[in-house]
């Protein structure tokens, strides 16, 4: 989260579902983008065969 005067950006966790009947978890900036750097840490999560909650627990951490 960014904090400057008066501003606040503000970010959401986004559920998606996979072609091959999994989901996983994302970060959303305001713009409704996924947030790279947030996204680049999450794939290395899911490369590291974490559990999808793992993976929710941080990103729900990071879009904090």
């Amino acid at each position: 989260m960014t904090v400057g005067i008066g501003l606040v950006e503000s970010f959401r966790v986004q559920r998606l579902n996979l072609p091959e009947g999994g989901h996983t978890w994302t970060v959303l900036g305001r713009d409704h983008r996924v947030v790279e750097p947030a996204e680049e840490y999450l794939e290395y999560l899911r490369a590291q065969r974490s559990s999808p909650n793992t993976v929710k627990s941080y990103a729900r951490g990071l879009a904090l």
